[in-house]
């Protein structure tokens, strides 16, 4: 009766069969890792991360002009002052079946007055600049605080304030006191 020949190393050498295994093993290696790693690049690029709203005061006076940074006379060159408001939003993509979005701000004058403006956010990233000056900052006597507030469908979805920010009581919304 004859015993069946097993294979060993020598024999395996001689067929080429390891060689072959040692490129199949290798090339298992590197496309699991490769799919390991973009799965994981995929997560993570593509996972909702926290939306951004960020927003700023800034005084607006000759050194702020086109002529003060260009250092050309500023003889013939009317000067403003006032203040501009700038907001800028920065949102993941997993809002983009959200937009269009409405960005609402609030400002409160330093007469007393208040005032609501709205305007209409198309894309995931963006700013919007309001600006008070000349006649009209003189007469408001500038910005005190402002509120700014990201909605959809009239869900707020993100807001940021001013730290002198604080929400007015009207009377005018009770009627007549007697």
């Amino acid at each position: 009766m004859r015993v069946p020949q097993r294979y060993t190393v020598n024999h395996l050498l001689r067929l080429g069969l390891l060689s072959l295994l040692r490129y199949l093993l290798s090339f298992l290696r590197c496309y699991c890792f490769k799919c390991l790693a973009a799965t994981f690049l995929a997560i993570c690029l593509e996972g909702c991360s926290r939306p951004a709203l960020s927003s700023f005061l800034e005084f607006i006076d000759e050194e702020h002009t086109a002529a003060a940074h260009l250092g050309i006379d500023r003889g013939c060159v009317v000067e403003s002052v006032g203040q501009q408001l700038v907001v800028t939003w920065g949102l993941p993509l997993c809002f983009r079946n959200s937009l269009p979005m409405v960005l609402h701000v609030w400002v409160y004058y330093g007469n007393g007055e208040a005032e609501k403006f709205s305007y209409d956010v198309q894309y995931l990233s963006g700013y919007q600049v309001y600006v008070l000056k000349d006649s009209d900052y003189q007469d408001r006597q500038g910005i005190i605080s402002y509120k700014v507030s990201l909605t959809k469908d009239d869900k707020e979805i993100l807001s940021r304030s001013h730290h002198l920010w604080m929400e007015v009581i009207s009377l005018k919304a009770f009627g007549q006191v007697s």
